[in-house]
């Protein structure tokens, strides 16, 4: 089995066997009492020189340097509390110097030059004499910040095989034994990434070192680290080169069919009003025919800014998807009512009156005033049907439903999964990226 190979591993818990408390879904694991640790906030800097010599080492010559160095430490047969930074720190002096010189004469100085930078280091003399030589802050510092990135998220390869590290270090110190039967496991972690099925060693890895979690006040360095980081570093703005690619690609092919949805939507629409005249049998209120074309239209439009500003791909094409995608829903729910003998039109309008009414009233009570807002045209729809006095204003929805609920009923509720929850993310400002 390739270690690449991820296929399956971890697979997310699927949504029904979420537990339903009124309106909050919760996983099942955050349903145990149990305490949960951090890998960024208290173990990744523990693991800081694991961490440098598995990036800057290819993968075969990495593994090799950390199975070597855990070989060494098995070997001299002594009591330790494990391999953090912090246990280190607390081995005795002579086996602390020996074993750090061993790490530096091993993994090569100059992949754990970066330690230098750090001057709250645990056993920082020591590891300064091992390496002997001083650090280039205008390169360790962008090292030790590539070094961070690729093991900052706990299940990635190189986090992974850090905890491996730290995990093997918890097993040469006793605190966990191995049944009979389990000698297979043993030699998955013995020969690890080359032995077993990494699909299902990797999460047994890390489930097992997440044990031991570091919460004795002994621990200290992890807030020191990202205290002395944070005072001493610049943030570095993320540059989401995948993102910026793929909206360049959608840009291009939105361009490519620019030209065609320039000659056609034009003749659909027109169309439309056409139609609507067509069709329309009466000057007076007729709520379904002024709903259809108003919706139609309004759809339509939407769509029609986003072809011409190329903002398909934008967080503002996003967003237009949610206003399409609810004016659908809301116009086959309106058809789907009525086929079922059920017409109610006159209250889709009349809700939409009393929202215009409301914000009329708001913007008169408070003495607001808006570029955006036409405060005359606001009066003349509020009172269109009949004086807005007599028109009530519905805080809630126009159905007393949700839209979830609405496309339950339309036949429609995988549309709504699959574009509704995302991109009302970015309506909500939950999303950002």
């Amino acid at each position: 089995m390739s270690q690449s190979d991820k296929e399956g591993e971890n697979p997310s818990t699927p949504l029904k066997k979420y537990k339903q408390v009124g309106k909050e879904l919760t996983p099942p694991l955050a349903t145990l009492n149990m305490q949960t640790h951090s890998w960024i906030n208290e173990r990744l800097p523990e693991m800081l020189w694991a961490a440098l010599i598995r990036v800057h080492h290819a993968d075969s010559i990495a593994y090799a340097t950390l199975r070597d160095v855990l070989r060494w430490l098995g070997e001299k047969e002594v009591t330790i509390e494990g391999v953090t930074l912090t246990d280190i720190a607390g081995y005795d002096e002579e086996l602390r110097i020996n074993f750090i010189k061993h790490i530096v004469a091993t993994a090569g100085t100059d992949a754990l030059r970066p330690l230098l930078l750090l001057p709250d280091l645990p056993a920082y003399y020591d590891w300064k004499n091992a390496i002997n030589i001083e650090p280039v802050p205008e390169e360790d510092w962008g090292r030790l910040a590539e070094t961070v990135s690729k093991v900052m998220f706990h299940q990635s390869q190189e986090a992974t095989d850090c905890r491996w590290v730290k995990l093997m270090g918890t097993i040469l110190n006793g605190k966990f034994h191995f049944l009979k039967g389990q000698e297979d496991m043993i030699e998955e972690f013995n020969r690890y990434p080359n032995y077993g099925d990494q699909r299902k060693v990797r999460p047994s890895i890390r489930s097992m070192e997440l044990m031991e979690g570091l919460t004795e006040p002994k621990y200290q360095w992890a807030k020191k680290f990202w205290d002395y980081c944070y005072d001493n570093t610049s943030c570095i703005p993320e540059i989401n080169e995948s993102s910026e690619t793929e909206i360049k690609r959608k840009q291009g092919e939105v361009s490519k069919h620019k030209k065609h949805y320039y000659s056609v939507t034009p003749r659909v629409r027109d169309a439309l009003i056409t139609y609507f005249f067509e069709t329309s049998k009466t000057t007076g209120i007729d709520s379904r025919h002024e709903a259809v074309f108003g919706i139609a239209l309004y759809a339509l439009d939407i769509f029609i800014e986003n072809f011409l500003l190329l903002t398909s791909a934008t967080t503002n094409g996003r967003v237009s998807t949610r206003i399409i995608l609810e004016a659908y829903f809301t116009l086959a729910y309106l058809v789907h009512k009525e086929d079922a003998g059920e017409l109610l039109w006159d209250a889709y309008r009349d809700y939409g009156v009393g929202q215009i009414s409301l914000i009329e009233r708001k913007y008169e009570d408070q003495g607001y005033s808006s570029a955006m807002v036409d405060l005359k045209k606001m009066d003349a729809i509020a009172n269109e049907d009949k004086w807005s006095e007599f028109v009530p204003i519905n805080l809630g929805h126009w159905d007393v439903s949700n839209l979830r609920k609405i496309s339950i009923e339309i036949g429609e509720k995988e549309l709504y999964d699959k574009y509704y929850d995302y991109s009302s993310g970015y309506v909500l400002s939950l999303i950002h990226i």
